[in-house]
């Protein structure tokens, strides 16, 4: 297995039809991309089923967000234009190469199950889909966040995407201004993720060119990654085997005590009918 380095995770909003000149992918090629759908990936030598870890298809999801967007208004109470940005695909990826034995691994297994426990507290149940692909260089997986509607049947907008939401909620008038409400929003989405996963798993939040370390001190940000990860895992690990031996201590109590009621019951029963 490949030593793992830092977090990637990315999240981006799509419309159902992109504004012409953008060359930006319409929300259904995306999500055909991570069905594996036919003429959805020319840049995949050998294609694979993907996995679904979590929720519905991608496409489904998208069907869904059709539906809900019908009669939907955009902020200024307009009908919503169908270049509009309704709906958020993200892509999270770990350092690990797409064998067999890295795929059914601890920590392949530990991460995803952090993610999609992360994901379902910090969106609920506009988290609609989690697919996994091993067809690439690395292990990754790709995620369908949905919107929900507001009290005045618009978008809401922190719903699927807080970058999207702080920007519009920005009170300044400059475009500056309004970059780096957004940008700042999805730091802090990456802090959460990194204390909610990362951190559990061994990854760091950064990496070497972006922090501007030496090879040294990375090695030695990696090596405290993966110390602080062995501790959660030693600790969980811990906390599952004391569960364990506790419900086993709750059984032997209670089946003693039924013991012991029975033996009652049947003394008393005895000196009934002598």
């Amino acid at each position: 297995m490949n030593e793992n380095s830092y977090q990637f995770f990315h999240l981006e909003t799509y419309a159902i039809k992109p504004k012409k000149g953008t060359g930006r992918q319409s929300a259904e090629s995306v999500a055909r991309e991570c069905q594996r759908l036919e003429k959805s990936f020319p840049h995949i030598k050998s294609p694979q089923e993907p996995v679904l870890l979590y929720g519905i298809q991608p496409l489904d999801a998208l069907e869904q967000t059709r539906e809900l967007i019908k009669d939907c208004k955009d902020y200024l109470g307009r009908r919503l234009r169908i270049d509009s940005q309704v709906i958020s695909y993200g892509f999270l990826s770990v350092k690990v190469k797409p064998s067999k034995e890295n795929n059914d691994s601890y920590f392949v297994k530990k991460w995803e199950k952090d993610t999609i426990d992360f994901l379902k507290n910090r969106f609920g149940d506009s988290f609609k889909s989690c697919v996994k692909h091993l067809d690439e260089e690395f292990i990754h997986m790709h995620i369908c966040i949905t919107q929900k509607l507001d009290e005045n049947g618009g978008l809401d907008l922190n719903s699927f995407h807080p970058g999207l939401a702080a920007q519009r909620a920005c009170k300044a008038t400059t475009k500056k201004a309004k970059d780096h409400a957004y940008k700042e929003a999805m730091r802090l989405l990456q802090d959460e993720y990194y204390a909610a996963v990362s951190i559990k798993n061994g990854q760091l939040r950064y990496g070497a060119k972006r922090r501007r370390l030496t090879r040294k001190e990375w090695y030695n940000q990696k090596r405290y990654a993966k110390l602080v990860s062995n501790l959660f895992n030693e600790q969980a690990s811990l906390i599952s085997s004391l569960g364990s031996k506790l419900d086993k201590a709750k059984n032997m109590l209670t089946q003693f005590l039924v013991r012991k009621f029975t033996d009652k019951e049947v003394a008393l029963s005895s000196s009934k009918e002598v």
